[in-house]
């Protein structure tokens, strides 16, 4: 009994242990890839850091083991000295970083020695933290088996491994899930060396007994089984890493390739391995030939990680089923996350579950060879160095050069080949004619898994996760399909249109005929919009190539002389080939050069200064493209930009809630001070910034006298500087407040609230579309506040991918049916009802006790305010109040023609009048929509008459919802700003 509440004592210990690492490991690589980016070969240094750094650590201590009297101390020591570094890693960081940036880094020419640099730095910040990490283990384990007897070191190692095993399984979902959402990247790893500190004290006063003399004193014969049993462990490492790597990549391509999915995965894969450590503990005292033992596990092993293969394409099915019954609310959210935990235990913990029990028994059998505690360490570290390989391999090799499926099928050769290596050893000294059979048996079933587990690429580049659906080769041709470094990219083609796709997920699109779609507007825009502010524009870098559109618009520029385009992943250049003529210069033309790079590393590494920069990445839900989004990225930009250059920020709207816009917005702020929010469609802006001022520009009529630019511009239903003019939102002077007050944080490398919550957002199916309705809604509160110069809305062209454009057509529909008399009735069905009823007042004012004729008042509004001039909108208005039947009207009804009345004849204080009664009534509720109209319209009455204390005395007074009208939150916003500028 006392033993038992001293082993829980200790795997309590040993548990918190493993959480403390995983923190570490997950955390360094977020800090890492700020250095080195996230480009395939970033990612593989940092592993190799880590892992080789963890090697070194457990083949160091093994060699002193059985110099050192206690054990349990030294891993105290060890635990005390992580937590210290941990708790000072984050100061380190921003102390080095900086001095490496603006110091180091600009003293070298060379751009190849300048990533060694930042490689070298990269190892010494986590090199030897990595080192103690991969002490811990052997130190721990040792200093355990020494107090226990000696029969009993099987299940203990079996069952240290898995309580460290299920720490750093959790560890991954606190840190992913709990920790950087409460504290950040510096509060998360600090929180790690806070336990760290917490376990190194409570062993050191635990560990004052002596321990017992050292387990299995080394053997002097040289018996080859101990280093057979290494190259085991070093071969079931290998394999598992390529497990591992295809795992995760196949499992990104059903639920998405989101830091969420990569944490939930990761954390499945590791309590996998717990478990069966677990299982192997109970079995160990009744295993009678360990041996053969293991040569099963490795051949099911084997057989398990390939039958991944055919069961892989039904998960598709399970996803898009589960997402048809799953509503879309926060429980939902959560459950979902449930549900793709889920179906990551299913391909991992078959397999895992059994590399969970090799590891145990490897010990184990070293130590029954009188191999000495040292086989703790080199068992540790030979599985670890296969583990490295394994990475290489998988990312480096096989999945750009054979594809996913052979990454899976070579981590199965290298198992069931150890497997029945073992078993022919056995056979041979046994001539058990049983595992001849076996063998033969392991081998079939190996080749028929492997021949029917061909891997659907419909389904996997159908982007379930968000759609819900599969894609079919009925309406669907797949052009291209390639497993790259960092992602799988496809290219198909629907009816007309052409779309390219980054593990499931379009990046990019355009239609082979004339109609030019959404995607289209925001590619070509994301290049010409800003030369057409800046026509000075010689040089320019693109972040992100997609179909290569951009980079052809630029190209369209005859003064422009370089265009440098960074693209992370080769498969993706090799995809946008296929768009043919409509991306011709991005490959052919010798201004263009295509770059495979990050784009953070690029910038920190090159000291050329461009004209232009265009940051055009994937959607930052999508792990490590968030980074793109933060402050820190901002300031490397602004280096690489000339002083009187723009930098071109593309965000999405969709998918997203107002708050993280304002976050990625207040990020960049911080370090331009002068920058203008444009839409290139209904579902995408633009935010183009500057250094200075001057630079920033009103789009020049000079942009159309160039055919090719010309060309490209009117396919996506531009014509004339006014239709670029009439996207603008607004500028630094009329958005900066309102970003800063709906934004939830400044999105930065420390503090990754996009990371966090744009997963999260998109599965709710949150969107910003109501950006647009500050300039062009019922109550468009930022063309009222600050008016730019009147736009001749007859001379805009219209364009299906920008919704507005078209509502100009509506308004001037309603306003020759209803005031020039014009009969005839628009296609459009909401706005075709809205003209018939209008043209007939009288039977509408027998509705006039209905509230139907108050919502047909709120809708002629809606459709007709922002889009006519104030000399038609008087027009009209006068012809909807001069209706005899409204002398009889409701007096609600009346109320409301007076706030319409005011509005239109801007008369302020009467205005701020008419919308107090509508406010102050009692007799009559208002609908929510109706209520913040009023307040709104009353906010903005308030505003314009310098009665600013009224105004706020009113915002006291009422009772706003959690997410109010984006329209109040802008008022609001200017009201507090007013009384700032004024403190």
């Amino acid at each position: 009994m006392q033993n038992r509440r001293q082993m829980t004592f200790w795997g309590f210990l040993f548990f918190l242990s493993g959480i403390a690492a995983l923190i570490y490991e997950s955390i360094w690589a977020q800090y890492l890839k700020l250095l080195l980016g996230h480009a395939a070969y970033s990612q593989t240094i940092v592993l190799i850091i880590f892992m080789g750094g963890m090697t070194g650590g457990a083949l160091l201590v093994s060699r002193f083991t059985p110099r050192i009297k206690n054990l349990l101390k030294a891993y105290a020591i060890v635990e005390l000295i992580l937590g210290l570094m941990g708790a000072c890693f984050h100061p380190l960081f921003t102390t080095v970083t900086p001095f490496l940036q603006n110091t180091i880094l600009p003293s070298i020419s060379d751009p190849m020695l300048a990533r060694v640099v930042l490689w070298i730095i990269s190892a010494c910040l986590i090199l030897p933290q990595s080192l103690l990490l991969g002490a811990t283990f052997p130190l721990m384990t040792g200093g355990i088996l020494r107090r226990y007897p000696a029969d009993e070191s099987g299940r203990l190692i079996a069952l240290l491994y898995f309580v460290n095993s299920l720490g750093g399984g959790l560890g991954v979902l606190i840190s992913g899930f709990v920790l950087i959402k409460l504290f950040g990247l510096p509060g998360t790893i600090q929180t790690a060396g806070l336990i760290n500190i917490f376990i190194a004290w409570m062993i050191w006063v635990s560990s004052k007994t002596p321990e017992s003399t050292p387990v299995a004193t080394p053997s002097t014969n040289t018996h080859s089984w101990p280093y057979f049993f290494l190259a085991a462990s070093f071969v079931t490492g290998l394999a598992s890493f390529l497990y591992e790597v295809g795992w995760i990549r196949m499992l990104a391509l059903v639920m998405g390739a989101s830091t969420q999915a990569f944490e939930l995965m990761l954390s499945a894969f590791i309590l996998g391995l717990a478990f069966g450590s677990l299982t192997i503990q109970y079995f160990m005292p009744k295993i009678k030939s360990p041996l053969l033992t293991l040569g099963g596990i490795q051949i099911a092993m084997g057989l398990l990680a390939l039958a991944t293969l055919p069961i892989y394409n039904f998960l598709f099915e399970l996803l898009a089923l589960f997402l048809e019954g799953i509503k879309v609310t926060e429980p939902g959210y959560i459950l979902s996350s449930l549900f793709n935990q889920g179906l990551c235990f299913l391909v991992m913990l078959p397999t895992t579950f059994c590399a969970g029990m090799t590891l145990p028994l490897l010990t184990q059998l070293l130590l029954q060879k009188r191999y000495g505690e040292r086989a703790i360490g080199e068992v540790y570290a030979a599985n670890t160095l296969g583990a490295i390989l394994g990475v290489i391999l998988a990312q480096q090799v096989i999945m750009p050069h054979l594809g996913l499926k052979f990454v899976i099928g070579f981590g199965g050769l290298f198992d069931l080949g150890l497997g029945l290596a073992v078993l022919t050893a056995i056979f041979y000294a046994t001539h058990r004619l049983k595992l001849g059979l076996v063998s033969l048996i392991a081998v079939t079933s190996a080749f028929a898994i492997f021949a029917i587990g061909d891997l659907d690429r419909y389904k996997m580049i159908s982007g379930v996760f968000r759609t819900g659906r599969i894609l079919s080769p009925q309406n669907t041709q797949l052009l291209f399909y390639k497993d790259g470094k960092t992602a799988t990219v496809s290219v198909t083609k629907t009816e007309d249109i052409l779309a390219i796709a980054s593990n499931g997920k379009v990046d990019a699109s355009i239609n082979l005929q004339n109609l030019a779609t959404p995607d289209e507007s925001t590619q070509v825009l994301m290049g010409l919009l800003p030369f057409s502010l800046n026509p000075d524009i010689k040089t320019v870098a693109v972040v992100g190539l997609g179909s290569g559109m951009t980079t052809h618009a630029l190209l369209s520029i005859p003064s422009i002389s370089e265009v440098n385009t960074l693209e992370i992943e080769p498969m993706m250049i090799k995809g946008a080939r296929l768009f043919g003529e409509r991306v011709a210069l991005t490959f052919n033309d010798k201004r263009s050069h295509i770059i495979t790079e990050d784009a953070r590393t690029f910038f920190l590494v090159n000291k050329h200064q461009y004209d232009l920069i265009v940051s055009e990445p994937s959607n930052p839900w999508v792990s490590g493209v968030s980074s793109l989004f933060t402050s820190e990225y901002y300031a490397i930009v602004k280096k690489a930009l000339a002083e009187n250059g723009l930098f071109a920020q593309w965000f999405h709207l969709y998918d997203v809630s107002p708050g993280l816009v304002g976050s990625v917005v207040q990020a960049l702020e911080k370090h331009f001070p002068h920058y203008a929010v444009y839409f290139t469609n209904g579902a995408d802006i633009l935010i183009i910034a500057s250094k200075t001022k001057a630079s920033l520009n009103t789009p020049s009529a000079q942009t159309f006298s160039h055919v090719a630019i010309k060309k490209e511009l009117e396919r996506i239903g531009i014509k004339t500087e006014e239709d670029l003019l009439f996207r603008k939102l607004g500028d630094k002077h009329s958005l900066s407040a309102f970003f800063q007050a709906i934004a939830l944080r400044e999105n930065s490398d420390f503090y990754p609230v996009l990371e966090l919550y744009a997963n999260r957002d998109r599965f709710l199916m949150k969107n910003s579309y109501e950006l647009s309705q500050l300039k062009f809604g019922p109550l468009p509160s930022l063309a009222l506040l600050n008016p730019e110069g009147a736009i001749n809305m007859q001379a805009i062209t219209p364009h299906f991918s920008y919704a507005p454009s078209q509502q100009i057509i509506y308004a001037q529909q309603i306003y020759r049916n209803l005031v020039e008399g014009r009969k005839h009735l628009p296609n459009e069905p909401r706005v075709r009802t809205l003209i018939y009823e209008f043209m007939n007042l009288e039977s509408l004012c027998q509705l006039s006790s209905s509230p139907i004729w108050l919502k047909n008042l709120h809708n002629l509004f809606e459709e007709t305010y922002a889009y006519l001039n104030d000399t038609q909108m008087k027009n009209l208005w006068y012809k909807v109040k001069s209706t005899p039947c409204l002398l009889f009207a409701p007096q609600s009804i009346k109320q409301w023609m007076a706030v319409y009345d005011s509005l239109v004849e801007k008369n302020y204080s009467a205005l701020l009048i008419a919308t107090r009664v509508v406010l102050d009534k009692r007799s009559v509720r208002l609908s929510p929509r109706d209520y913040h109209f009023a307040l709104g319209l009353n906010l903005f009455a308030s505003i314009k008459l310098n009665q600013i204390t009224e105004a706020k005395a009113l915002l006291e007074e009422v009772r706003l919802p959690k997410d109010p009208p984006l329209y109040i939150q802008m008022l609001t916003a200017h009201i507090n700003n007013f009384n700032k500028k004024m403190d």
